[in-house]
């Protein structure tokens, strides 16, 4: 795929695009940080020094907006185990800033290597390992979602793995519109279904199970339509046992 596909400006139309699609569902739309005109001001190169990307990537991450993650507080899921990356949250602040810079909310794990100074880790798993890895591609236009846990699964836009330190390359790939437009679906199907406003888990095969009465609660609502009432419908999913 030629880099000329690359586009600032989709790449935030799309990331805002589904923000507001999952607090349209179960996402509060206060903890949705939106830039404001020109960019975030304080996420400058100096601050972003640790990281090491490149000036496209720079620009692209000014221009983004955030979901509210915090250093103590149970993260907001922006998909299955799955939490955004907030740049202007404290919490990246104080890690950034120390004398020993901590990238480790910002990167996959050490052994997967750094990424380049083109790819941007857009979300990271909630906890430890057990979730998955968004990444933008500045240099190819695309998105990459990691699941360390189950190793590579490509797709026709994936790369092969060079080294050991490229293992991120070889995993599923798309473009940016069909990615989130593949993660939108996945939450209209009830593939992944929001358990509260801050978890997002795969759903249940079998017939007796939570998440079937989930899907009918949220059916009742009439999610994904003008008359959902998501504080009501919330306060009923949260009635469910696990």
């Amino acid at each position: 795929m030629p880099s000329s596909t690359y586009s600032r400006d989709e790449v935030v139309a799309e990331v805002t695009s589904y923000y507001d699609f999952i607090a349209s569902v179960y996402l509060p739309t206060s903890v949705i940080k939106r830039p404001p005109p020109g960019g975030w001001s304080d996420i400058t190169p100096e601050f972003l020094a640790p990281l090491n990307k490149n000036k496209n990537l720079l620009d692209l991450i000014r221009h983004l907006p955030f979901v509210v993650r915090d250093e103590h507080d149970e993260p907001y899921q922006i998909f299955e185990g799955t939490s955004a990356v907030d740049f202007t949250g404290e919490y990246i602040k104080k890690s950034f800033c120390s004398s020993h810079p901590n990238v480790d909310i910002a990167e996959p794990p050490k052994d997967w290597g750094k990424l380049p100074p083109h790819v941007l880790a857009l979300a990271t798993p909630a906890e430890g390992r057990n979730g998955l890895y968004f990444f933008i591609d500045t240099e190819r236009g695309v998105a990459i979602v990691c699941d360390c846990q189950e190793g590579p699964r490509s797709t026709k836009l994936s790369k092969k793995q060079e080294s050991d330190d490229d293992e991120w390359r070889a995993h599923a790939t798309y473009t940016v519109k069909d990615f989130f437009t593949s993660l939108k679906e996945q939450f209209r199907s009830f593939k992944v279904i929001a358990t509260s406003e801050r978890v997002v888990e795969k759903a249940g095969g079998s017939d007796y199970n939570p998440d079937k009465r989930r899907k009918e609660i949220y059916e009742e609502h009439r999610v994904f339509t003008d008359r959902y009432d998501k504080v009501a419908c919330l306060e009923r999913i949260k009635e469910v046992e696990p």
